[in-house]
């Protein structure tokens, strides 16, 4: 009993180590799945090959690196540039988005401006438009 207790609290020590470990916000961090809740940060993300972000924070400014499978935009006022998502959602406020190349973009937030350049693996994205003051727009 008294090595099962042992045993317990070194995985506990372990555990809350990297815990504590994730909550350190790097200004560049890769993963998988990353979800950025800061506010008025600037910093670069980098989902490498096929991970997912989610950006809950606001008055950020951020990069989006690599080629995502999705990009979730849910904060206020952010200011996000996109590398690459198969697919970008975007249910914030007043957001600026700067997409590269998505296949999918969908936005159901509210006074957002979203610029694209191309797809990623299409010609061009599907744009999903069920927001309401939101401009789009293809880049020059």
């Amino acid at each position: 009993m008294k090595h099962l207790a042992s045993s317990f609290a070194s995985s506990l020590a372990l555990v809350l180590a990297l815990v504590g470990a994730s909550l350190v916000a790097p200004s560049v961090a890769a993963a998988d799945d990353q979800a950025i809740n800061d506010t008025g940060q600037t910093s670069t993300v980098d989902c490498g090959d096929g991970g997912n972000v989610a950006i809950n924070g606001s008055q950020n400014t951020l990069t989006v690196t690599g080629t995502c499978a999705s990009v979730a935009l849910n904060g206020t006022g952010n200011t996000v540039t996109i590398d690459a998502s198969a697919s970008v959602a975007v249910s914030g406020v007043g957001n600026t988005l700067t997409v590269k190349a998505a296949d999918k973009i969908m936005v159901t937030g509210s006074g957002n401006k979203v610029t694209w350049s191309k797809g990623l693996k299409a010609k061009k994205p599907k744009l999903v438009k069920l927001g309401v003051r939101n401009t789009y727009r293809r880049a020059k």
